[in-house]
Formats: C-alpha cells, sequence, structure tokens
C-alpha cells in the first residue's frame, strides 16, 4: 500500500472521516410512515422539522426513542445542543416518534407513540416506556390470559343468569302453591 502526501494537504485519518461521513436517521410515525432527516443540526431546527413533516401541533411535546425503548430526552438538552451529539446510537438509525402526556392520576407522563400500532411492531416498548392502556397494541395481557378471562366473565353472566331464572321460577311456584 503506497501512501502519497503532498506538502499543504490534510492528512487522512480515521477521526476526520467519520465526521465527514453524513449520516441520516429514519423516524417512524403515522402509518408506517418514514422520515429520512440529518441528525448534523440544533436540536430545535430538528424538532420544528419533525413538527412540520408529521403535522403535530406546536403545543405537542414531542421525543424520540428507539426500537428498544430508550428515550432520547429531547425536551431536556438545549435547544443549540446538535441533535447527533444527543442521539444515542441505536439498531439501523431508527426512532419512533412520541408524543408525551401528562397523567393526571400519577402526576407523571406517559409516552403515546405517534406510529400505528408501534406496541405491536416493537413489544419492547412496553418495557421500558410507560404507555396508556388505550393505545393499540398496549394492552400487555398475553392474548390466552384474556381470552380466559373472556370466557371467566362469560361463565358469570351465564351463571347469573340462570340464577335469575331460578329464582323467578321459585316465586312463580310459590305464588302457584299460594
Amino acid at each position: 500500500r503506497i501512501q502519497i502526501l503532498f506538502e499543504g494537504a490534510r492528512r487522512y485519518t480515521p477521526a476526520a472521516a467519520q465526521h465527514q461521513i453524513m449520516t441520516f436517521i429514519k423516524i417512524l410515525f403515522g402509518e408506517n410512515e418514514e422520515l429520512l432527516l440529518n441528525p448534523d443540526c440544533r436540536i430545535l431546527n430538528m424538532v420544528d422539522c419533525i413538527r412540520k413533516q408529521c403535522q403535530c401541533k406546536d403545543t405537542d411535546l414531542l421525543e424520540l426513542t428507539d426500537t428498544r425503548g430508550n428515550l432520547q430526552n429531547f425536551s431536556s438538552a438545549s435547544s443549540n445542543t446538535l441533535a447527533s451529539s444527543h442521539l444515542r446510537q441505536c439498531d439501523r438509525r431508527q426512532y419512533i416518534l412520541l408524543k408525551m402526556i401528562s397523567d393526571t392520576e400519577t402526576g407523571g407522563v406517559q409516552c403515546v407513540p405517534l406510529l400505528r400500532k408501534a406496541c405491536l411492531l416493537f413489544p419492547a416498548l412496553l418495557d421500558n416506556l410507560d404507555i396508556p392502556e388505550w393505545v393499540e397494541g398496549a394492552d400487555r395481557r398475553p392474548a390466552s390470559r384474556k381470552l380466559a378471562r373472556l370466557k371467566i366473565a362469560t361463565r358469570l353472566t351465564i351463571a347469573a343468569a340462570h340464577e335469575r331464572k331460578l329464582k323467578a321460577f321459585a316465586k312463580a311456584r310459590a305464588e302457584a302453591e299460594q
């Protein structure tokens, strides 16, 4: 391998090469929509771009999480910080857009994925994030347990109806005997 350096030329280093490589991130939202962004900008600019492209309100508190449910905590970072320095590396550089809502019962904050069926596509989100039960796919009970509960509820309903019929029959019988 021959390396030729010209006088005054900048020497190639791996660190310089990493800085020159432009990376993009993929933000998942909506009905399996993807937004491709260059994170080499200020967090404020990136969040504004996400807000416009994903048609979010100015009042919505937005956050990103990786596919494993690790929050990127943009809301706590300085708005002048570079987004690329704040983002933690994740597989495939895919992030899911979240809307943060305050929970009036606990006083905490809950995460609502803006990607439809995010909890079904990425089950690890349920382990690491506080996602409300009303979000599609966020019901944490396995399907077999849900079915068992449904069967029990059906049996109880049938038993209660049967008991009401028996009481009505006994009452009618008592009136007939009198």
